[in-house]
């Protein structure tokens, strides 16, 4: 439908995180990150199934990127300016049971990312213009 809504010459940028290879379902770090992040594992497509399905509605991918090393940096500085920004505010005991369990969440993608299971890509495509 998006392909669709798309007017030809039109352009696209997708940015997903996908998996390489298939992950291990049995994987310790895997289960509970799939369980933090509510995401299925298996349901994460290797990047050139993305690139393929952008090809088959009509689009021309022009630019497959992997982006894990700039999303890992961007993280790590957020999690930097918040942690420096608690030091004067510190939060209620239920915004810090939260605050914890998401930075569990992103340890395990940042370790799964650095261990090549993850990675976060990112596409741009132009939707084909029609020959007439």
């Amino acid at each position: 439908a998006l392909a669709r809504a798309i007017r030809p010459g039109g352009h696209l940028v997708v940015t997903e995180l996908t998996a390489p290879a298939p992950l291990p379902a049995e994987d310790p770090q895997v289960k509970r990150w799939a369980k933090l992040q509510r995401r299925d594992p298996a349901a994460l497509l290797p990047p050139v199934s993305i690139a393929r399905m952008l090809q088959r509605v009509g689009l021309d991918v022009r630019i497959a990127e992997d982006n894990t090393q700039r999303h890992m940096d961007h993280a790590m500085l957020g999690w930097r300016v918040l942690t420096r920004d608690l030091e004067d505010n510190k939060p209620n005991p239920m915004t810090a049971a939260f605050m914890v369990a998401e930075a569990e969440q992103w340890l395990l993608r940042q370790r799964l990312m650095q261990e090549g299971k993850l990675k976060m890509m990112r596409w741009h495509a132009i939707k084909r213009i029609p020959i007439v």
